[in-house]
């Protein structure tokens, strides 16, 4: 019967790691903008529609290509895969999610639709990112600490969307009260 191999956490030697904190931090932002576009194109189409269904068709078309791509771009767990990919990935969604304000929100033909190959297209960038980023974690700390490196990523991201969250709740609350115009 095999058994695993475990080893305790050293957070002190994780975090003395310069690479691993920035790789936290960066992860931490990128997550707080992600977060911050997804509640705030939420509240769009809830405000626009007054339907619930539309708002669960976002989180439908961004969830399937998490269920599609990890299948076909495997080669990102490859030591020979281009070590910008993440950056290029965090740009292309970017790039995905600016174009609709900048292009179509200000002209003012902004529909729902434009919204939701939005969040398709950048659901597809996320689905690459996640992959390789899972696999970059394995380059900024020592196999030993591997579990410790992977579950405070775990905590930058989801702290990171829930207080991007809580910002834009703040910030569409006092928006949209009398005092803020």
């Amino acid at each position: 019967m095999a058994t695993a191999v475990t080893h305790r956490v050293d957070w002190s030697l994780l975090w003395q790691q310069r690479g691993f904190r920035y790789f936290f931090m960066a992860m931490f932002i990128s997550l707080f903008g992600s977060g911050m576009n997804f509640i705030g194109v939420s509240w769009y189409i809830m405000s626009a529609t007054h339907s619930t269904v539309a708002v669960s068709w976002q989180v439908i078309v961004v969830t399937l290509p998490g269920l599609v791509v990890p299948f076909l771009g495997g080669s990102a767990h490859r030591p020979s895969r281009p070590p910008n990919i993440s950056a290029c990935c965090s740009i292309s969604r970017a790039v995905w999610r600016c174009w609709p304000s900048l292009t179509i929100a200000w002209r003012g033909h902004l529909q729902i639709w434009h919204l939701y190959l939005m969040t398709l297209l950048t659901g597809t960038g996320s689905a690459v990112y996640w992959s390789n980023v899972n696999a970059l974690v394995q380059e900024v700390v020592p196999p030993s600490q591997f579990t410790g490196a992977n579950a405070s990523v775990l905590v930058g991201v989801q702290s990171g969307m829930l207080l991007a969250g809580t910002f834009v709740g703040f910030f569409y609350d006092n928006m949209a009260s009398p005092e803020f115009c």
